[in-house]
C-alpha cells in the first residue's frame, strides 16, 4: 500500500507474514523521498504484539499532522489447550512525531465465528467524518461460506454502526467509494455470488444511512474475464469501470473496462 503525503515523500506499508504459520503477521511502515527513493526511513512503530499480530490495511495523514492506521488483526487465545486465534480489525492514531495515541480493537460481530478470517479490507472517509470500512469475512470451517462485514466508526476508532450482509452475497470486497454525487456508497466485490449476476461479478449501490442495497450493477467479461479485480467507481452517466488484471484469448492484461 502506497500513501502519497506531498509531492515531496510518500509511505509505504510492507506485510510480514510467518512461513508455516498464517496466523502470525506483522507490518513495517517506511517514508520514501520522492526526490531519492534510496532515502528510506523505517517508523520506529512496534504493530506485533505478544499475543496479538497486527496487519496495516490503511493509512491516512490528519489535519493535525498525525496519522491514523486501521487493518486487522489475530489474537491469540487457548482453547481447550490448543491455541487458536480470533480475528478482529483495529485503529490507532500516532502523532506527528509516530507516538501513539490510542488503541482500539474491533471484535467481530456476533453474526459471524469469532475466528472467521477477514480479507480485503477497504476504508473510506465518510462525509460526516466518521470513517467506514468493508471486508470479506471467510468462515474458518465452511471456507465457501464469505459473509461482507460493513462497519462505521468515528475519528477515535469507537464502532457506531455494524452490518453483516447475507452470506448468499458473500465474495471478496475489492473497493469501497462515493457515487459521483456522494449521495451513494458504491460497495464492490468480485467472486462468489451476487442476485441476478451470472458471473457473480459486480457491485452494490447503497444508500448512506442504514448501508441499505438501493441497486446493484452487474457485468459480464464477454471475452474478457478479470481474474483479479482491484478497483471500481461509477460514472455519472451510470457506468461502472473497472480496473484490474484480466485475461482473454490474446494473453494477460492490466487494463479498465466501463460497462
Amino acid at each position: 500500500m502506497i500513501y502519497s503525503t506531498s509531492d515531496e515523500d510518500f509511505v509505504v506499508c510492507k506485510s510480514n507474514f510467518v512461513f508455516d504459520n498464517f496466523h502470525v503477521f506483522s507490518s513495517d511502515i517506511y517514508t520514501f523521498s520522492n526526490q531519492n527513493p534510496e532515502d528510506t526511513v523505517r517508523w520506529n512503530i512496534d504493530l506485533h504484539k505478544v499475543d496479538t499480530s497486527m496487519l496495516v490495511r490503511d493509512i491516512r495523514k490528519l489535519s493535525n499532522e498525525g496519522w491514523l492506521i486501521s487493518g486487522t488483526g489475530a489474537a491469540k487465545f487457548l482453547k481447550d489447550t490448543i491455541e487458536d486465534y480470533k480475528y478482529l480489525n483495529w485503529m490507532m492514531e500516532l502523532d506527528q512525531n509516530k507516538n501513539i495515541q490510542w488503541v482500539k480493537y474491533h471484535n467481530l460481530p456476533e453474526e459471524v465465528r469469532q475466528t472467521s478470517e477477514l480479507f480485503y479490507m477497504n476504508v473510506i472517509e465518510l462525509s460526516s467524518g466518521n470513517y467506514l470500512y468493508a471486508e470479506s469475512v471467510e468462515n474458518d470451517s465452511l471456507p465457501w461460506i464469505v459473509n461482507i462485514l460493513l462497519r462505521e466508526v468515528t475519528p477515535l476508532g469507537d464502532i457506531v454502526f455494524t452490518k453483516v450482509f447475507d452470506q448468499s452475497i458473500g465474495g471478496d470486497v475489492m473497493s469501497l467509494s462515493y457515487g459521483f454525487d456522494r449521495s451513494t456508497i458504491l460497495l464492490h466485490k468480485w467472486g462468489r455470488q451476487l442476485y441476478d449476476c451470472s458471473n457473480g461479478t459486480g457491485a452494490f449501490i447503497l444508500d448512506t444511512v442504514q448501508y441499505d442495497t438501493i441497486g446493484r450493477i452487474c457485468y459480464s467479461g464477454h471475452n474478457t474475464y478479470f481474474s483479479s479485480v482491484y478497483n471500481a467507481m461509477l460514472h455519472p452517466n451510470g457506468e461502472l469501470i473497472v480496473a484490474g488484471q484480466y485475461d482473454n484469448t490474446l494473453g494477460d492484461y492490466i487494463g479498465v473496462q466501463r460497462y
